[in-house]
C-alpha cells in the first residue's frame, strides 16, 4: 500500500460493501444504533444476487426461496402473506427494495460505486479504493458482498464437443429446448436448474457425485422448514430417526430412480429441499447418472461405464468463496474464510463479514443477527470500551462447538456449517455476558418511515371482531391487521387497555368493553356491531383465562368461570354472530383453541376440558356452517408470551410446555391474519407440535409413562423463562417466591 496517496479521512464512519440482504440488514443494524456508516453497491440498486440484472449473478427465471415465506423475512418486516409459501425471485427483489425504503436505507448508499481494494493502515483504519480512484479511511469494514459470483468448475479428462458452461450463466428454460442436456451436481440450484431441463430438453440427464436425502417443499400441507422449526425441539437421537422415517414413508427407496444410496446421515449435509425433481424422476422426464468419468467427443462416459451423446453440459457445482477486494485480509482454509462465528476476523481489527456461513436454517433471520452483534460491538468501542475489549478477547481466544452434536460431511462447503439452535443457543448466551440486547420484535420500529407495504389481500372494508383484544396475542393482531383497509371491532373487559389500543390505532378502530360472561352484554355487543357495521365478515374468538393447580384444591366459582370464558362465551358469541357472519360474501369464524384442544397438560385439567369441548365445538360448526359459506377456523398455539402465560409460570404452572421457550404472540398473530386471508380448519404456529400431539393421542395409555421423562427438560425451561422474565423487568423475587411485577399484573 503506498500511503502516500491522498485520502478523505471519515472519521468513526462504518464502511459497508454490498447492498444485496446482508448489507441491508447491516444498514439497518447501524442506524438503529446511531451509528454513522456509508454504502457502496457496484450494480444500480439494492437486491444482489436477487437482481437479474446484475452483472455476474447467478439468478435465473425459475429460481424460489429455499426457505418458506414465514420463516424467511427479516425481523419487524415479514414477507407479505399475499406471496406462496416459496417466493419467486422477483417477489424476493421486490421484497428486498421495499425493505430499504420502509426503513430509509437509501439515503447512505452510492450506487454504481465498486470498491476495487482495501488497505488497513498503521492505526488499524481502512483506507478503501474505489473505481474511480477515490479512496476513503474509515473506522470499519464490513464486508457483505455475498459468495456466489465465483464459478467453481470441476477438471474432467477428455474433450468434449459440445457446449459446456457454468450454471453462473443460465437465466431461462427456453435454454434446454431442442438439447440433450446433462445437468452435473444436485445442490438445491442444480435441482432446480434440472427439472427446467426435464421439462424442455429433448432428453435430460443428471449426474450426482454422492447421494442426497430429498426432503419434499410440504409436509402435510406444511412447508418443511415450518413443520421442522415450530414442532418441539427433540433430541437428535429422536428427531433424526423419526424424520428419517418419515421420508422412508413418504418417497420409498430412491435408488429405484437412479439416485445413489446418501453416504451420510440425516442432517449431516445440507438437504436437497425439491418436491419436482423426483416427479420428473418418477415420470422419465429427467434420468439420473453417476459421475463423470471423461469426455470422448459428444459423449459423456460415467463412472458406471454408461455413455451418453449430448448437446450441452451444464455444471451447477457451486462457487468458489471468494472477496476479491479483500481477500489479502482473510485467512482462507477449505475454500473459507476463518473467521469467529463465520463474522469476525480474528486477525485484522474491525473487519467482519455477513453471509459467510452456511446453516440449516433461513440466512434472513441469521444476517439480522449477525448485523447486530457487529452494531453492537461497534457501539461498545465508543459507549463502553471495557465491553469492546472483552469481547475482542473473545474474538482472538473463543471457538465454541456450533455444530450441535451432529457431525457434518467432510467437504468445503461444510467447513463452516453451523447448526442454527447451536448458534441461536450460543448467541443468547454472549448477549447477556456482554449486556447486548435481544433482537425482540418491535426492536426496528422507531426506523420506519412509512407503513410497510403489505399488500392487503382481506377484502376492502371486511368488519373483523376481535375478543380478548387488550391481550398480548390480540393486541399483536389488532396492529398487524391496523394496516390494512380493515373496520376492526375491539372488545374485552380491560376498558383502560382498549382505549390505550385504540389511541394507538387511531380513531377509526371500534373498541367495545364488556364482560362476555354475561348474556346481556352479549347481545349488545352483537347490537352494537350491526349499527355501526351493518355486517360482520369475521369473528376471532381470543379471549381466555388458565388457572393452574389440583382440581379438589379449585372452587366451584373459579371452575364455573374459566369454562364459562373459554368454552361457553365463544359458543353463545357464534350463536348470536352467525346471523351478521351469513350476510357477508367472505364469512370466517375463527377461534384460538390452543393445543391443550388436542393434548392435554397435567395441573390444568379445567383448561384443557374447556380447550378440548371449544375444538370438538368448532369442528362440529365447521361441518354446520359450510352450506351456509361460512369457513371455521382453529389456531392452536401452544405456550405463548403473553400476561396469561407470565401468571401461570409464577403460579409453578405444568413444566411440560416450557420444554421450548415460548413463541412471541406476534408471532400466533401473523398466523391468525394467515388464517384470515386463507382459511383452514385447524392450523398451528408450530406446526410439528401439531401433528406430534396428534400422533401421541393414538396411544393416550402411554403418557402416564412418557411425559415423566420430559419433565426435567420443563423445569429447567420453566427456570429460564422466570429469568427471563426478570431481566425484562417483569418479574421479581420476593421473599423468596416470584412475582410479577405491577405494570404486568394486569389482565
Amino acid at each position: 500500500m503506498n500511503d502516500d496517496l491522498p485520502y478523505q479521512d471519515c472519521g468513526e464512519r462504518i464502511c459497508i460493501v454490498g447492498g444485496g440482504p446482508g448489507g441491508l440488514c447491516m444498514a439497518r443494524a447501524l442506524k438503529r444504533r446511531g451509528l454513522d456508516y456509508e454504502q457502496f453497491e457496484r450494480h444500480s440498486d439494492f437486491g444482489g444476487v436477487w437482481d437479474l440484472d446484475n452483472p455476474g449473478t447467478p439468478m435465473y427465471e425459475s429460481a424460489h426461496f429455499i426457505s418458506s415465506r414465514d420463516l424467511s423475512g427479516f425481523l419487524d418486516y415479514p414477507m407479505p402473506a399475499a406471496f406462496p409459501d416459496y417466493p419467486g425471485n422477483r417477489q424476493i427483489l421486490d421484497y428486498l427494495r421495499a425493505f430499504a425504503r420502509t426503513f430509509g436505507l437509501y439515503a447512505q448508499v452510492r450506487f454504481n460505486t465498486a470498491v476495487e481494494r482495501v488497505d488497513q493502515d498503521a492505526d488499524g483504519r481502512w483506507i478503501v479504493t474505489l473505481d474511480s480512484g477515490e479512496r476513503r479511511r474509515y473506522r470499519a469494514l464490513i464486508c457483505a458482498s455475498g459468495c456466489n459470483w465465483d464459478p467453481n468448475l470441476p477438471e474432467i479428462p477428455g474433450h468434449f464437443s459440445g457446449e459446456i458452461r457454468h450454471a453462473v450463466s443460465y437465466r431461462r428454460a427456453t435454454e434446454f429446448q431442442g438439447k440433450r442436456v446433462l445437468i452435473v451436481g444436485a445442490g438445491n440450484s442444480g435441482a432446480d436448474i434440472a427439472c427446467d431441463a426435464a421439462a424442455n430438453a429433448d432428453r435430460a440427464f443428471i449426474s450426482l457425485r454422492r447421494g442426497y436425502h430429498v426432503i419434499p417443499k410440504h409436509l402435510f400441507g406444511v412447508p418443511a422448514d415450518v413443520f421442522g422449526e415450530r414442532g418441539p425441539r427433540l433430541p437428535l437421537w429422536l428427531e433424526r430417526p423419526l424424520f428419517q422415517g418419515l421420508l422412508r414413508l413418504l418417497q420409498g427407496d430412491l435408488t429405484r430412480f437412479g439416485l445413489p444410496r446418501p453416504d451420510h446421515r440425516l442432517f449431516e449435509s445440507h438437504p436437497l429441499l425439491n418436491s419436482q425433481l423426483l416427479h420428473h424422476l418418477q415420470h422419465g422426464n429427467i434420468q439420473a447418472r453417476p459421475d463423470i468419468a471423461h469426455f470422448e467427443g459428444d459423449q459423456v462416459v460415467f463412472r458406471d461405464g454408461s455413455r451418453e451423446s449430448l448437446d450441452l453440459v451444464l455444471y451447477a457445482t457451486g462457487y468458489r468463496w471468494s472477496c476479491r477486494y479483500a481477500a489479502d485480509y482473510f485467512t482462507w482454509q477449505h475454500g473459507r474464510p476463518q473467521l469467529y462465528l463465520s463474522i469476525f476476523s480474528r486477525e485484522h481489527r474491525n473487519l467482519f463479514g455477513i453471509g459467510y456461513l452456511e446453516t440449516n436454517s433461513s440466512a434472513y433471520k441469521l444476517f439480522d443477527q449477525e448485523a447486530h452483534l457487529i452494531a453492537c460491538h461497534l457501539a461498545d468501542q465508543l459507549q463502553r470500551p471495557r465491553q469492546a475489549r472483552e469481547f475482542q478477547a473473545l474474538i482472538q481466544q473463543d471457538d465454541p462447538d456450533l455444530s450441535g452434536g451432529i457431525r457434518f460431511v467432510d467437504s468445503p462447503r461444510h467447513a463452516v456449517y453451523l447448526e442454527v439452535h447451536a448458534l441461536q443457543n450460543y448467541l443468547r448466551q454472549l448477549r447477556r455476558r456482554l449486556g447486548w440486547s435481544d433482537l425482540t420484535p418491535g426492536y426496528f420500529d422507531p426506523l420506519r418511515q412509512a407503513p410497510a407495504p403489505l399488500p392487503a389481500s382481506l377484502p376492502m372494508s371486511d368488519v373483523i371482531l376481535i375478543t380478548g383484544a387488550a391481550g398480548g396475542i390480540g393486541q399483536c393482531l389488532a396492529r398487524q391487521l391496523s394496516r390494512r383497509p380493515v373496520q376492526l371491532v375491539l372488545v374485552d373487559r380491560d376498558a383502560r387497555g382498549l382505549a390505550a389500543l385504540r389511541a394507538e390505532l387511531g380513531e377509526a378502530t371500534l373498541t367495545y368493553a364488556a364482560d362476555l360472561c354475561d348474556e346481556d352484554q352479549l347481545a349488545a355487543l352483537i347490537d352494537f356491531v350491526q349499527q355501526r357495521c351493518g355486517r360482520l365478515d369475521a369473528l376471532v374468538n381470543n379471549a381466555a383465562i388458565v388457572r393452574v393447580g389440583p382440581l379438589t384444591e379449585r372452587s366451584p366459582a373459579s371452575i364455573r368461570q374459566e369454562l364459562d370464558i373459554n368454552l361457553l362465551t365463544p359458543l353463545l358469541l357464534a350463536r348470536l354472530a352467525i346471523p351478521l357472519l351469513r350476510r357477508s360474501t367472505n364469512a370466517r369464524l375463527v377461534t384460538t383453541v390452543s393445543l391443550a384442544g388436542i393434548f392435554p397438560t397435567p395441573e390444568s385439567p379445567v383448561y384443557c376440558a374447556s380447550k378440548f369441548g371449544l375444538r370438538g365445538a368448532m369442528l362440529a360448526l365447521a361441518q354446520d356452517l359450510a352450506p351456509q359459506g361460512i369457513r371455521v377456523c382453529c389456531v392452536l398455539p401452544s405456550a405463548t408470551d403473553t400476561p396469561m402465560l407470565r401468571r401461570e409460570a409464577i403460579a409453578g404452572g405444568n413444566a411440560l410446555q416450557f420444554m421450548d421457550p415460548p413463541q412471541s404472540p406476534e408471532t400466533v398473530a401473523r398466523l391468525l391474519v394467515r388464517v384470515l386471508d386463507r382459511p383452514r380448519l385447524e392450523s398451528a404456529p408450530r406446526a410439528g407440535e401439531l401433528w406430534l400431539s396428534r400422533l401421541a393421542m393414538l396411544v393416550p395409555d402411554l403418557l402416564p409413562r412418557v411425559l415423566p421423562f420430559f419433565q426435567r427438560r420443563g423445569e429447567r425451561g420453566l427456570r429460564r423463562y422466570l429469568s427471563d422474565l426478570e431481566q425484562r423487568g417483569l418479574a421479581e423475587r420476593h421473599e423468596g417466591a416470584w412475582r410479577l411485577r405491577p405494570d404486568d399484573r394486569a389482565e
